[in-house]
């Protein structure tokens, strides 16, 4: 027996090693950044964002250690600047390290409303790890002998996971989602849903379920099960409760949680935390409704779930957005009517988007999709193919016969990179604009002869200028390390605005193409967002 565990561990670990390796470029200079208590492995030519890392690192080490019993001796992170999305994960296997793609998050992302990314996503990964590594008696025991394959924790809803490790991301920070106007903003959605009072605590575990809040269920329902829980217990609950498990046999959710809590379980403090949640979102919506809003017209289409990022052609007859349908892929949509009098309705909807025979390349070559488009029982022969996936941004060009749009593709197999790509009314084809150029948010000039964009590099952003016709590209403005430059807007031929994030604000700033000159406009609100242009 002791031989088929020993063949198991073995074979495990020669499976995730080998997956590891063929992801990571051969090319790049990897190094080794020992701090107190982490190993970084970098690329040599990021030093700057790993030092910043490295620091961020010991100072999230420092605030965990307030909250658990023991930490990790040595840990290793990985900066691995892969992919153009956002993401992270910590694992326990083959052994515990945390993996980092340091991309800074889009504007339209519920992560988008942050203080410090670098802070936060390592306080977010690293209470995965603390959650895995708690292990006591028997289990303690037998990981001496079988290694970091014996780690309960791991088995752990994944709302418990993400939920702690979102409030930890959030108390130990100065922002973090359960302050951002997202989490508000959904909430005050969710709790008006008739439904509110039917979720049930299995219910809040699924990401895969074609209604809001789709696969944010177990970050939103998890952080918020958890606030409670901690509030109730103080935060020495969070180290009990995993340490708990960490022994269990059998490994059940419901004694650990109600010797704590006088005999509640789950099911119960998931209630008392709805109608907790539903007061406080009864006393924002006073607030709000004391606000006139605009007068609006909704837009309603039975066949999509969601929409956003709508924008108008210069004709004023097209309504290009993006959209999510039950499959929840992400797609280009376009609404056609016949005069500028007219409402944009459903019934105007173009059909001819997203299928795969609509794809073009310059050069005919079939184009690869991004490993992330994938959802479970598709193969890359079948992706959610162009328009779709990860588009941010669409920009009418100024005749409205066509538009520019962002996309993010599997550039080579060791690379997911954004690129430029324009899509024809007329042909109904996609074609790549770029290469390799890692360009989202884009806006088409006033001209039509170039095209501003949002410069994506390892925990960087920059305002750049792509000329169409010379293929160039000119960065005009690029901040600090982790301040984000987001969704440009052509002012006129000389000025474009674009917000920046920096330090838990965003503001607008104006640059000067001629002279590359820079203007803060002075606002009353310290927070803004998505600026687009209407009449002068």
């Amino acid at each position: 027996m002791t031989k088929y565990i020993f063949l198991l561990v073995f074979a495990l670990e020669f499976v995730f090693q080998t997956a590891s390796l063929a992801a990571v470029d051969p090319e790049i200079n990897w190094k080794t950044l020992p701090t107190a208590h982490f190993d970084l492995i970098y690329d040599a030519e990021q030093q700057e964002l790993a030092a910043i890392y490295a620091d961020r690192l010991e100072r999230a080490h420092l605030r965990l250690s307030a909250l658990w019993a023991s930490m990790p001796s040595r840990l290793t992170v990985i900066l691995n600047d892969r992919t153009d999305l956002t993401n992270g994960y910590a694992t326990p296997l083959p052994y515990p390290h945390v993996m980092v793609f340091p991309v800074l998050p889009g504007p339209q992302e519920s992560i988008s409303q942050y203080g410090d990314w670098a802070e936060e996503i390592l306080l977010h990964e690293l209470t995965h790890i603390q959650s895995f590594e708690q292990r006591r008696g028997v289990v303690n025991s037998l990981s001496y002998v079988f290694g970091t394959i014996i780690t309960p924790n791991v088995l752990l809803p994944r709302w418990w996971l993400e939920g702690v490790a979102v409030d930890a991301e959030t108390r130990l920070s100065s922002f973090g989602r359960l302050r951002s106007n997202y989490q508000d903003g959904a909430l005050r959605a969710l709790v008006a849903d008739p439904r509110w009072h039917q979720i049930h605590l299995s219910e809040i575990n699924e990401f895969q379920i074609p209604t809001f809040p789709y696969g944010a269920r177990p970050y939103i329902y998890g952080s918020l099960l958890w606030s409670e829980m901690i509030a109730l217990g103080g935060e020495k609950m969070i180290n009990d409760l995993h340490v708990a498990f960490g022994g269990r046999f059998p490994f059940l959710l419901s004694g650990p949680v109600q010797d704590r809590f006088a005999g509640r379980d789950l099911p119960q403090l998931w209630e008392q935390t709805r109608n907790e949640i539903q007061d406080a979102v009864f006393a924002q919506s006073q607030k709000l409704s004391r606000v006139a809003f605009s007068t609006t017209h909704q837009f309603a289409d039975p066949e999509l779930r969601e929409t956003l990022a709508p924008r108008i052609s210069p004709d004023g007859l097209k309504l290009a957005f993006l959209a999510k349908d039950d499959t929840l892929k992400r797609s280009i949509q376009v609404l056609v009517r016949s005069g500028t009098q007219l409402s944009f309705s459903a019934d105007q909807r173009l059909r001819a988007f997203g299928q795969k025979n609509e794809i073009s390349s310059p050069n005919g070559v079939e184009i690869k999709v991004p490993r992330d488009w994938m959802t479970e029982g598709e193969s890359a022969e079948d992706p959610d193919a162009p328009p779709g996936g990860t588009i941010n941004r669409v920009s009418w060009a100024p005749d409205s016969k066509s538009f520019i749009f962002d996309l993010v593709s599997e550039h080579d197999i060791f690379h997911d990179i954004s690129d430029l790509w324009t899509f024809s009314l007329e042909t109904g084809k996609a074609t790549a604009v770029s290469d390799g150029l890692r360009a989202r948010e884009p806006e088409v000039s006033p001209d039509g002869e170039r095209i501003a964009y949002v410069k994506i590099g390892a925990g960087r952003t920059s305002l750049a200028i792509y000329n169409v016709q010379t293929k160039e590209s000119q960065i005009f403005y690029r901040p600090q390390a982790l301040e984000r430059v987001s969704w440009p807007v052509w002012i006129d031929a000389d000025h474009v605005l674009v917000t920046v994030r920096s330090k838990g604000q965003e503001k607008f700033l104006v640059v000067n193409l001629k002279d590359s000159s820079l203007h803060w406009p002075e606002l009353p609100m310290k927070e803004v967002s998505l600026p687009f242009k209407r009449g002068g």
